[in-house]
């Protein structure tokens, strides 16, 4: 509405800088065209173009009650495409035995109140939604690979950036692990402040310097067993060198 506001003004026969019918006509066509170029780019890097991840829409709790039939068609659909492209361990037998609890669920158990209800969101969200599944594990891992699928790299490279936040000098990779761990359960709950402090968080920090002696005892323990054996194969060598001469 503005745009076209502008150009009516500039159009006018008084305006200081007149535009003719035919630059008006340039100026539209010139905005379609990078309109569709942006709108192509835009299909070329989505998802959507695929057929897998139209048939994921199986995975929505709410289709599976008002059309279970069309959401197992899609599973037996993504369950071919995982067995023609050699991503599916077991092959056919395993896509079968998917395919049996898949329709399991949709018949025995997407009836329930939970599954209408559901409406995605950021505490209600479809993976967490389908745990229950880990009493298919079979179907549960598939689950799983197909929930993956969409996912990009975004979060993986904003990692490296905080790795590189909390990494110093010498510092061993549990040490990163634990600095991660640390960061992403505070960015979980919303800030340093949010953190509860329980009995237990309490009673760990209490007693990390003996946790952290008894880590240094492991740790020099486990090198005197490593030389040991060290020494051990050694002298097995030796004498297998010894016989061989």
């Amino acid at each position: 509405m503005g745009a076209a506001a502008v150009i009516k003004e500039l159009t006018k026969a008084g305006a200081k800088s007149c535009v003719s019918e035919l630059g008006v006509l340039q100026f539209k066509k010139d905005c379609q065209n990078a309109l569709s170029s942006m709108c192509k780019k835009a299909l070329d890097k989505c998802p959507l173009k695929y057929a897998i991840i139209h048939n994921m829409t199986c995975l929505d709790p709410g289709k599976k009650c008002t059309n279970p039939d069309e959401c197992l068609q899609k599973m037996k659909c993504l369950i071919q495409k995982f067995v023609q492209d050699k991503q599916l361990s077991g092959g056919i037998s395993a896509g079968d035995v998917n395919a049996q609890q898949f329709e399991k669920v949709l018949f025995n158990e997407a009836k329930a109140a939970e599954f209408m209800s559901f409406r995605p969101s950021e505490k209600s969200r479809v993976d967490v939604f389908w745990q229950y599944l880990q009493s298919y594990p079979e179907l549960w891992t598939f689950c799983q690979s197909l929930l993956l699928l969409p996912h990009g790299q975004a979060e993986v490279e904003r990692g490296f950036s905080t790795n590189k936040e909390v990494e110093t000098c010498n510092m061993a990779e549990d040490t990163v692990i634990t600095q991660r761990l640390i960061c992403d359960h505070v960015n979980v709950c919303g800030g340093v402040a949010e953190v509860p402090l329980t009995k237990e968080l309490i009673s760990y920090c209490a007693s990390a310097r003996s946790r952290y002696r008894e880590n240094l005892e492991e740790e020099r323990c486990k090198k005197e067993k490593e030389e040991q054996s060290k020494k051990r194969k050694n002298i097995e060598d030796d004498l297998e060198g010894l016989k061989k001469k």
